[in-house]
């Protein structure tokens, strides 16, 4: 955070005798046109605390009234489809959506999307009504892909119609189960009435944690969620605020935004920012950070099931026995002779410009992450990634393999092992992005897996668990 934003920062989150003097100070650095993005995010809340000292700045009430009207039109144009929606389903609002009534107002930051929630049981009811309604799924995703990757991996999609964009959430947070996600809406939100029908609010300690946590995700935004959280933590129960955290297994992630927060205030920081930090810091202290221990699975210990893919595998059950037992290789080679192999796989899902991805022909099975239209390159996901090649020509030999380099070395896992049908044939580590390995005794169909070795895992990566599952950035597996 430069001294620009920073003083942008404190302008929004300070006292309005402390906001004045930041917004002052950066008014006398800054050129207008030499502002971060930052200032849209915050203006409204500068502009409310200068109104409270009694001042005004006409480019502050700009920013607060464009953001009002801006809003206002977005919502007007997608309340029909809202009202529809919550006459069929319970919907809960969340994020700013969910804060927009009497004590919230539509001028303090830009309104992007219309985030809510509804029971997992109904997301492919919901995801069907927006279709038949001509809202499109974000990046063209079709229903096979949405069902079959995007649900299980994440925890919404977008869809858009003619401007309005609708943000539809089946788990509350994206780390957490379906089931943890109806728990936490279940004992934290009750029935009430909206603008756009009857809905299901969220409690301020839910919201609170849920903003914290959405905006811990964006890679280049924390800051832009800060002022939400600031407005929260004022109004909330800080104590149930801190054991939800816990709850939410988020709470390390709260306390670095609570910390920014004070850093930000200073001696200005008022005493429930304060109470709030005291109350998340003994739980936050215990939580190792998520590059912090790695450890292997003792041998039967559980495995989470969203690391099977029951459509992906033909016996998904001794899959998942496999991958209880430390993914044995010696075991594998038996399961696939038994059964002519583990992998179901499908026909490789294609690019706008038609290229398969990965590129060479092979058929994506489990562990593969979900396709942005006009990537070059395709996640596999830890433990396991699976493609299969049939009936392969009787000269091949090797198997070749190219990972998009700037996101390979930024991944988190430090290589992974090539397994052709149980068969350990190479390594893949980092510094490289061309592999090249001998493939074992000639068979018709070869079934590659990309695997972690000795099946390492992050201990505790919280909010960031999507990140440590993600393998490698594949672009070409072919063999030659």
């Amino acid at each position: 955070m430069d001294e620009s934003d920073f003083l942008v920062a404190r302008a929004a989150l300070a006292s309005p005798e402390v906001a004045v003097a930041a917004w002052q100070e950066w008014w006398a650095k800054t050129r207008i046109e030499d502002a971060s993005g930052l200032l849209v995010w915050a203006g409204g809340y500068i502009h409310r605390n200068l109104q409270t000292a009694g001042l005004s700045d006409p480019y502050l009430a700009g920013i607060a009234r464009h953001n009002f009207l801006a809003n206002n039109r977005k919502l007007i144009a997608a309340r029909p489809m809202l009202m529809e929606l919550t006459s069929r389903w319970e919907l809960t609002p969340l994020k700013s959506f969910g804060m927009t009534h009497d004590q919230y107002s539509r001028g303090m930051r830009p309104l992007a999307d219309f985030d809510f929630y509804v029971d997992e049981s109904h997301t492919f009811e919901v995801e069907e009504f927006l279709r038949s309604n001509e809202f499109a799924a974000m990046t063209g995703a079709t229903r096979h892909e949405f069902a079959s990757r995007i649900v299980p991996q994440r925890g919404s999609w977008n869809f858009l119609s003619g401007g309005v964009d609708l943000d539809l959430h089946w788990r509350l947070l994206e780390h957490l189960s379906v089931g943890e996600s109806r728990a936490l809406i279940e004992r934290h939100s009750k029935p009430d009435s909206s603008e756009v029908g009857p809905i299901r609010r969220l409690s301020t300690e839910m919201m609170l944690v849920c903003v914290a946590v959405h905006f811990e995700l964006q890679p280049d935004g924390p800051l832009s969620g800060l002022f939400d959280l600031t407005a929260l933590i004022r109004r909330a129960d800080t104590d149930a605020a801190a054991r939800l955290a816990i709850d939410a297994r988020a709470v390390r992630d709260v306390a670095v935004a609570v910390e920014r927060i004070r850093d930000i205030l200073g001696d200005d920081r008022d005493e429930r920012i304060d109470a709030f930090a005291d109350a998340l810091r003994p739980a936050a202290a215990t939580r190792p950070f998520p590059n912090a221990v790695r450890f292997a699975p003792r041998i039967g210990e559980r495995i989470p099931r969203r690391y099977v893919e029951p459509a992906r595998l033909r016996f998904p059950r001794l899959y998942a026995l496999w991958m209880a037992l430390t993914m044995r290789p010696s075991l594998e080679r038996l399961l696939i002779r038994l059964t002519g192999g583990m992998a179901a796989p499908e026909s490789a899902v294609t690019t706008e410009g038609g290229a398969p991805l990965p590129a060479g022909g092979g058929k994506l099975a489990n562990g593969w992450h979900y396709l942005y239209p006009g990537d070059t390159r395709r996640w596999a996901h830890a433990p396991d990634a699976r493609l299969v090649f049939d009936d392969v020509a009787g000269d091949v030999r090797w198997l070749e393999i190219e990972l998009d380099e700037p996101d390979w070395n930024a991944s988190p896992p430090l290589g992974f092992g090539v397994f052709v049908n149980g068969r350990h044939v190479g390594d893949c580590r980092k510094g490289e992005r061309r592999y090249r390995f001998a493939l074992p005794a000639r068979e018709d169909r070869l079934e590659v897996s990309l695997r972690v070795t000795s099946w390492q895992r992050h201990i505790d990566p919280g909010i960031h668990e999507k990140w440590y599952r993600m393998l490698a950035p594949v672009k070409r597996v072919e063999l030659a």
